[in-house]
């Protein structure tokens, strides 16, 4: 990661400190990720049959969240 986007979460999710009950949320995913020219293309797929991918791929994501103050993440299936 960047040293800037760490910057830029952390602004971003200190925005709440001036606007009470605002969330700040990440989104994963998107439009093309499941493209089938794309090598993402079954990310979401092989997350979804396996309990295994699962938690190896929602540790990290909590991990992520409450490191830089997020409030939830949108995942763009």
């Amino acid at each position: 990661m960047a040293a800037n986007q760490v910057d830029l979460y952390k602004r971003t999710t200190g925005l709440k400190e001036t606007n009470s009950g605002m969330e700040v949320w990440i989104a994963i995913g998107g439009w093309s990720m499941n493209d089938p020219d794309q090598p993402t293309h079954s990310t979401f797929s092989d997350l979804a049959g396996s309990v295994a991918n699962q938690q190896k791929f929602f540790a990290p994501v909590i991990s992520f969240l409450q490191t830089y103050g997020f409030d939830g993440v949108d995942i763009d299936w």
